[in-house]
């Protein structure tokens, strides 16, 4: 048995099944994902960190089939979404878009006390409303929790309450989603105040990191292509996922993005080895 020190400093053992399904879910064959996880355990010692696995990981899936590697790198890139939550508030709308919501940005709507700017409301097929909460954090090992948890359902309080006096619509419900894991009192309150949560590993069965994946909803920031000058081209071009590239071409993207051709041709060359498994 080896334990592995997680990012928030506890140790573990380690679950080579974690791994094994991080590397399916990025497209591996059954075939590539047991090798590699062999080849991890086999290089494992006690007190290596989750970071350190995810390295070694990272590192053998790119030897042997990089489109891989880069699903693989899925968290990391929506961290590099930042430095704000505005990016992350955009490419949740758009990932929640793909399931069938109609998806409303940043609007003000006065409550009973004060006037709330809510990050993102949801109409579902059926006609309900909901409130969105997106909580954004590019710190390896934080937890989005109870504190949060408490101020995201206060705000839909004061909604509920300013509805009733006619100052806003009404919401059915509210969401916390968050890019981070969130801490067992959080997911505990949410759950006593039926507050859909949304988080990287949570709900098991359908995590933010599985409808991302599900749907092949890559923020344009998990391309080793794009650093921080070309994400901001693309971000100023309204472009926040790489499926959204492929809808222009060559000329285009130059000429809407202000970048070279040869880094467009770079760039469109990654999304299409990441669409072909």
């Amino acid at each position: 048995m080896v334990l592995i020190r997680k990012q928030s400093g506890e140790l573990e053992e380690f679950d080579s099944g974690k791994v094994r399904g991080a590397i399916l879910r990025a497209g591996a064959t059954e075939e590539l994902a047991g090798r590699i996880v062999s080849e991890v355990e086999g290089k494992l010692k006690d007190g290596v960190t989750t970071h350190d696995i995810y390295e070694l990981a990272f590192h053998l899936l790119d030897r042997e089939k990089p489109s891989v590697a880069t699903r693989f790198g899925l968290k990391e890139a929506i961290m590099r979404l930042g430095p704000t939550g505005y990016p992350f508030e955009k490419f949740m709308g758009a990932v929640l878009s793909e399931y069938g919501y109609k998806v409303e940005l940043n609007q003000m709507v006065e409550g009973k006390c004060v006037t709330h700017e809510v990050d993102l409301i949801l109409t579902d097929p059926e006609g309900k409303r909901y409130m969105v909460e997106c909580k954004y954090h590019n710190n390896k090992g934080f937890k989005t929790g109870l504190k949060e948890a408490l101020y995201t359902y206060a705000r839909f309080l004061d909604l509920k309450e300013g509805s009733v006096l006619g100052k806003c619509q009404n919401f059915d419900g509210v969401w916390l989603i968050c890019n981070t894991k969130i801490s067992s009192e959080g997911t505990t309150y949410g759950n006593c105040r039926s507050m859909r949560i949304l988080a990287w590993g949570y709900p098991e069965d359908k995590s933010l990191q599985q409808m991302v994946e599900g749907k092949g909803i890559y923020p344009v920031t998990i391309l080793r292509s794009v650093d921080e000058r070309v994400k901001d081209r693309l971000s100023h071009a309204n472009i926040m996922l790489i499926r959204e590239v492929l809808q222009y071409d060559v000329r285009e993207l130059v000429a809407k993005t202000n970048l070279p051709e040869k880094t467009v041709n770079r760039m469109l060359d990654e999304i299409r080895s990441i669409y072909t498994f």
